[in-house]
């Protein structure tokens, strides 16, 4: 497996809140009690498509590959 790195672009300031959040701070796992940083690479993208109860955001793997 190769080393993968996650990065966040800011498109549009006014809206950024929530990626820079999860970017920052990692994607709580409630139910595992960990959080996952965004240094972990696919493991942080992965998280990121788990189910949400969001509703104004979704976050869909458009890749061609899937994940080991």
């Amino acid at each position: 497996m190769r080393d993968e790195e996650v990065t966040l672009t800011v498109l549009d300031s006014r809206r950024k809140a929530l990626a820079e959040d999860m970017y920052d701070n990692g994607i709580v796992l409630e139910r595992e009690g960990r959080v996952v940083p965004h240094s972990a690479g696919p493991e942080f993208m992965r998280a990121l498509l788990r189910p949400w109860s969001m509703s104004y955001y979704a976050f869909v793997d458009e890749s061609d590959t899937l994940a080991d």
